[in-house]
């Protein structure tokens, strides 16, 4: 098209635009007035809905664009209204109840120990789903932990074990002769 502007001399025009709205032959091959309008669908029901619309369209082809839209509604009635919502997204899974509570207090913990049993405790716990609170106890020297965990059944069960083998482990290294004692607090059904 360039080129042939360009032989007659002629500058170039600042906006060409051109719109193919439809065919006007149907698929079968054989010319229509109407076009192949019932294949179009919805997606290009709604292309043709915005290029008339559109604010930078030319009046011309706005006037073209919503003649073939009243064309593609009277071939297919549904396109007159728009597509129902999509169905909701299925609701996130609930997690498991929380109805059972494990609650200890640790006391005596060497300060050297302090920061790895909390770390493993909230560990374990997050690994296991449960809901867990850890707080430092600053009244005592040396420091104690009170614990909470809340979950399931069988989760608070593991938590239990696993909490048992870590004390007993704390205890079992050679050190001062104080002991990490353990008060328990809760362990029942809430």
């Amino acid at each position: 098209m360039a080129l042939l502007f360009l032989a007659m001399g002629e500058p170039l025009p600042r906006h060409i635009g051109v719109i193919v709205i439809g065919s006007d032959f149907p698929t079968s091959g054989v010319p229509s007035d109407q076009g192949d309008v019932a294949d179009l669908g919805r997606d290009r029901f709604d292309k043709i809905i915005a290029i008339a619309v559109n604010p930078a369209t030319y009046e011309e082809e706005a006037i073209t664009a919503l003649r073939k839209a009243r064309e593609l509604v009277k071939e297919n009635r549904t396109l007159a209204h728009p597509e129902p919502p999509a169905p909701p997204p299925p609701s996130p899974a609930k997690p498991p109840q929380q109805d059972y509570s494990f609650q200890v207090e640790i006391m005596n913990i060497p300060p050297d120990w302090l920061t790895p049993v909390a770390h493993s405790l909230s560990k374990e716990a997050y690994g296991l789903g449960l809901k867990s609170k850890i707080e430092y106890d600053f009244s005592d020297t040396p420091l104690s932990l009170k614990l909470r965990a809340d979950g399931s059944q069988q989760a608070c069960y593991a938590f239990e074990e696993h909490f048992t083998r870590l004390i007993d482990f704390v205890n079992s290294q050679p050190r001062q002769p104080k002991i990490c004692s353990v008060r328990s607090l809760a362990a029942c059904e809430v």
